[in-house]
């Protein structure tokens, strides 16, 4: 997030009522995804069937522990 306010602070030379509605204008849609793919996860971990957790179980031990690559996007930089 301060990354985006930064670029658009810059963007807009320091105006600031501008560089916030750029700011929100980005930030939203991202939002939206972050509270999504949360949703999904959310639903996968705290799974109460029998089959959910298995197969979570199943994909999950045949990757490193500190394999991240689905949160990639959520780190990257820019929009």
């Amino acid at each position: 997030d301060a990354e985006c306010l930064a670029r658009h602070l810059a963007k807009q030379d320091g105006d600031i009522d501008e560089a916030f509605a750029g700011y929100q204008g980005e930030r939203i849609g991202r939002t939206a995804h972050v509270q999504t793919v949360a949703r999904a996860w959310g639903e996968v971990w705290h799974a109460d069937d029998l089959i959910v957790p298995a197969l979570r179980d199943r994909v999950f031990s045949r990757r490193p522990a500190d394999d991240y690559a689905d949160l990639d996007w959520l780190y990257q930089e820019g929009p």
